[in-house]
């Protein structure tokens, strides 16, 4: 099977300073892009390199493609996925997200085997989801989370660490969605002790387009430190 074009992740300073020394330009075409095939507005800068070469910075991480080609072919890939059939990514255990927090504690214990780590890996922090990133790089990353057995573990270890960090509690939003084939639509949340809502699920997007769990969650939680006036 031919390897997405996820392109090279990079730290967001050494994104910055390849765009100083390469040299290198805001591309609104291709952030207009991104906007429409997310659904959203984004936070993510785009810059075309003057070698022809993109740069994409968000949330702390960055990714550089070998061309506008090579980046619009993830998007394409992101817009395919978008158009299938609807069916939760979490599979069909938790209809309407029932079931689904009680088995969070199950769930995450079998993200250990999942990414085949030891116990001391995965010890509830933000930076053990170094491993989940690093898991997705190798894995090539859209294929791996298509998969309902990985994606579960994920976002219940995931959550599990938003969690613990803000003193919150799992809840299930749900909605429904007129005119689908199918309008079971439910996501997992994590309500923090301040009433702020935290989405283990929706973050994936980053791991898919941008490539780090890890940094979308430190900028979470260090909004959330910073507003309960605690060292980031």
């Amino acid at each position: 099977m031919a390897k997405r074009a996820l392109g090279k992740a990079i730290g967001a300073n050494r994104a910055r300073k390849l765009v100083r020394d390469v040299g290198g330009v805001p591309d609104p075409e291709l952030c207009a892009e991104l906007e429409h095939v997310l659904g959203f507005k984004h936070a993510h800068e785009v810059y075309r390199l003057s070698n022809g070469r993109i740069v994409d910075i968000s949330y702390g991480s960055g990714r550089v493609f070998e061309s506008r080609e090579q980046y619009r072919r993830l998007l394409a890939h992101v817009g395919e996925i978008g158009k299938r059939k609807p069916q939760h990514p979490l599979g069909k255990d938790y209809p309407d997200g029932h079931g689904f927090i009680d088995a969070v504690p199950q769930l995450a214990q079998e993200l250990f085997s999942k990414l085949s780590v030891g116990a001391d890996a995965l010890n509830g922090s933000v930076a053990s989801l170094e491993h989940i990133d690093k898991a997705a790089r190798r894995r090539q990353g859209q294929n791996w989370l298509d998969d309902p057995t990985i994606l579960a573990p994920i976002v219940a270890y995931v959550g599990e660490t938003m969690r613990h960090v803000t003193v919150g509690r799992w809840q299930i939003r749900s909605w429904n969605v007129p005119d689908a084939e199918e309008t079971d639509r439910w996501e997992p949340v994590i309500v923090g002790a301040d009433g702020c809502e935290y989405h283990p699920f929706g973050i994936f997007k980053e791991l898919l387009e941008r490539g780090s769990v890890r940094a979308r969650v430190e900028y979470d939680i260090g909004a959330w430190r910073t507003a309960q006036g605690k060292d980031v």
